[in-house]
């Protein structure tokens, strides 16, 4: 992380030493442009770091399709928590795999982001579509409905970050039923990734 923070501040220090070619005489316009150009270079080790993490733990690394993976990850999430949450979340279901059927039988967990067939029905009947388990190995799909099912949670009483997380893995109604002692297990494996993504 470090090094990449000192890359990050020669570019901008190169950026900002640099001669420039004025091709606009406003100086505002050009401030603009030298924020922007900070912004995408910024967002460029985001995901470079965010690339790295889905190739360190993908259950197959010549075949993993992380850029695909990534452009759902943006296309559905909120904010780089949202993002960063789920990647983890998707490291410790799937290691990134769109084939992945649950240990315990398909229809407990398929695909990225391990949808159950209980979810699928669940998002189908609340957004009037007509998903089949199959489409779940389908990683656009798969993310959307897991994203959807992340935040829906509230809606059956899960309350704050952590029974959002373990309600994804067992289910709003036995985080609701084991509040007084949680099974935390599958939160600190899923933080544990998502400090890594974030150091």
């Amino acid at each position: 992380m470090k090094r990449i923070v000192a890359i990050l501040l020669l570019l901008i220090c190169l950026c900002g030493c640099a001669p420039r070619r004025h091709y606009c005489s406003n100086s505002i316009n050009n401030k603009i442009t030298e924020e922007k150009s900070t912004e995408e270079i910024l967002e460029y080790f985001k995901k470079e770091r965010y690339k790295a993490f889905i190739k360190k733990h993908a259950k197959y690394l010549h075949t993993v399709k992380t850029d695909e993976i990534l452009d759902n990850i943006y296309k559905y999430g909120k904010d780089d928590y949202d993002r960063e949450i789920m990647l983890a979340m998707f490291a410790k279901e799937s290691k990134f795999y769109e084939r992945a059927d649950s240990f315990l039988g398909a229809r407990y967990g398929r695909g990225i982001g391990q949808v159950s067939e209980i979810g699928l029905k669940d998002y189908n009947e609340k957004n009037n579509t007509e998903y089949k388990p199959s489409d779940l190995y389908d990683i656009d799909i798969n993310i959307k409905i897991a994203y959807w099912i992340f935040h829906h949670n509230e809606l059956y009483g899960v309350v704050g970050r952590t029974e959002k997380i373990i309600a994804y893995n067992r289910g709003a109604e036995k985080v609701k039923r084991e509040r007084d002692n949680p099974n935390l297990v599958y939160y600190y494996g899923v933080m544990e990734l998502y400090n890594e993504i974030k150091s």
